[in-house]
């Protein structure tokens, strides 16, 4: 199974916002379908990930060219969170920023870059905590036209699965060999998940457990696994 996975979204407290996918955001010819370029918008965008940082780039680069108009104000929880190379092996291999991301975000998004930044002229950093954050949305939501929520995927639901016509209870799945177990711990023959929704369990040298999540991570697992299932 391969049942994939979409962009989680939570309740605001503002209702008026506009709601942009995730995936649109990431899509930089669809956003600026979306957002008006001769008009002012201002888009809040929600987390501090990968895809959240994409999402900000997007939009600066809207914002520099094609939509002077548009600006933005940015919800994060924590600092932001690098990939860090260890003694051959990658710290936060899976849940920090990497590659142009990672060099965009710390040349203009940290704390000591981001006043002197050409970002500032159009982006606007609000810290929050989970204890606080109704507050700042209240706070500053209602000034905002549109809001990006980039704040991880959720599993898409799967199929009703039957074995012998009896419907299987309480899927399991063994992220260390792709396999699936039923609610009273009985393999599911033939059965198996991969990709985003299916990750692999990975734990590093630390003992920091993350899930292997990238389309060169799907096939490397698979190479490891599939020899197994056929077994």
């Amino acid at each position: 199974m391969c049942t994939g996975s979409s962009p989680t979204t939570l309740p605001l407290p503002v209702t008026t916002v506009k709601d942009v996918s995730l995936d649109i955001a990431l899509n930089p010819p669809l956003l600026t379908t979306i957002l008006p370029s001769n008009t002012p918008s201002l888009v809040a965008v929600i987390g501090a990930s990968h895809s959240a940082i994409l999402v900000l780039r997007n939009l600066c680069n809207l914002a520099g060219s094609t939509h002077s108009d548009l600006r933005i104000k940015w919800f994060t929880r924590h600092p932001l969170r690098y990939a860090e190379e260890r003694d051959g092996w990658i710290f936060r291999d899976n849940t920090g920023l990497k590659g142009e991301v990672a060099v965009w975000a710390k040349a203009n998004l940290e704390e000591n870059k981001l006043p002197s930044s050409p970002v500032a002229k159009y982006l606007q950093k609000v810290a929050t905590t989970a204890e606080r954050e109704t507050t700042d949305y209240l706070t500053h939501l209602q000034a905002c036209t549109h809001v990006v929520q980039a704040i991880g995927y959720y599993r898409n639901e799967i199929p009703e699965l039957k074995v012998n016509g009896s419907p299987i209870r309480g899927l399991q799945h063994n992220a260390e060999t792709g396999g699936f177990v039923d609610a009273q711990g009985a393999v599911i023959r033939g059965l198996y998940g991969a990709g985003i929704a299916w990750p692999e369990r990975t734990v590093d040298p630390e003992g920091n457990v993350e899930y292997a999540v990238g389309l060169a991570k799907f096939m490397r697992f698979l190479k490891c696994v599939v020899p197994s299932w056929i077994g």
